[in-house]
């Protein structure tokens, strides 16, 4: 087991190396000058050159590359071009709210996904199952983006309960951090609590076919203690796998929520430094995401070889 997370973490390497290339190439070569967005149009061709020099815009793109990637070995991530200040510490800034907005919609949505799949594989096809099935249906269909507008548009503009957007630190009082937290995590929750909810609904329902199921019923246990411990402790198991892939897609959705509800996290620096072209800003969020990810694939292939065996040899071979 040991060996096969040592490949794999050497697997994440090149891929790294090529991802921070490829979004390195792609911001460069877009449209738009980041100077330009710092200065006046009209400023003399010295100061753009000066400007440009600062920067270090004014060599070819694959020494930029090489003096950036030098620059990583050493934990910089560089400096934003519209503030001066070395990246890393700017988004270091902006994690505890991100943070704090993922793991509450991580633990609602486990506890909601499992607990209503659970309870719509115990009856499948009976009126509970097919209007959340319906519902989820709904929901999956609709953009984040749009049901934030929808929320947004009923709780704080119409009946005026809950603020329209920011957030509020504990320090500022429990019921206001609240206030600022319930609707934006509301939206995770709800999006992230489909997947769940229909996966654990499916694989209770494969697993009550088995015949392990009829020998535990011919014994003359109780239904939810054939549901609860014997049926849900084989049907988590593939379960467990979507919790942590769970959270590659919660890096997307994070960025749209936290835009639209103006919450000061990674989501919301990543859209503004696009929008002023702050590209070593834009970088090293989409560099340290994209470890992220590997980390959280890392996690799925090792707990998919803790589940089975194969997988791990298979590779090994």
């Amino acid at each position: 087991m040991r060996s096969y997370i040592i490949k794999r973490i050497l697997i994440m390497v090149p891929t790294l190396l090529v991802l921070s290339f490829v979004v390195f190439l792609l911001l460069y070569i877009a449209p738009g000058d980041p100077v330009m967005a710092l200065i006046t149009p009209d400023a003399p061709k010295e100061a753009i050159e000066l400007m440009r020099q600062k920067f270090g815009l004014d060599v070819p793109i694959h020494v930029r590359y090489f003096n950036w990637l030098k620059e990583l070995l050493k934990g910089n991530l560089g400096f934003s071009y519209s503030t001066g200040r070395p990246v890393l510490e700017m988004i270091l800034a902006r994690l505890p709210a991100t943070f704090e907005l993922m793991g509450y919609s991580i633990l609602f949505s486990t506890v909601a996904g499992i607990f209503l799949g659970l309870q719509m594989g115990m009856r499948p096809n009976s009126l509970l199952d097919r209007s959340l099935l319906t519902a989820g249906m709904v929901i999956w269909s609709i953009p984040q983006f749009f049901i934030s507008l929808v929320l947004i548009y009923i709780f704080s503009i119409r009946l005026g309960w809950l603020p329209i957007g920011g957030r509020t630190p504990l320090s500022g009082g429990m019921l206001q951090h609240i206030k600022h937290l319930v609707l934006p995590c509301g939206v995770l929750t709800l999006t992230m609590t489909v997947d769940l909810m229909r996966y654990t609904r499916a694989n209770v329902v494969a697993e009550s076919g088995k015949p392990y199921v009829r020998t535990a019923v011919a014994k003359g246990l109780t239904e939810r203690r054939v549901y609860y411990v014997h049926i849900f402790r084989n049907a988590s198991i593939p379960v467990v796998v979507l919790l942590i892939l769970r959270l590659v897609r919660l890096v997307g959705g994070v960025v749209v929520v936290e835009s639209v509800f103006s919450w000061p996290g990674m989501g919301t620096l990543l859209v503004n430094a696009i929008s002023n072209r702050d590209y070593p800003v834009v970088l090293g969020i989409l560099f340290i995401t994209g470890v992220a990810v590997l980390v959280a694939s890392l996690m799925i292939d090792v707990v998919t070889a803790l589940i089975n065996p194969k997988v791990r040899l298979g590779f090994e071979r």
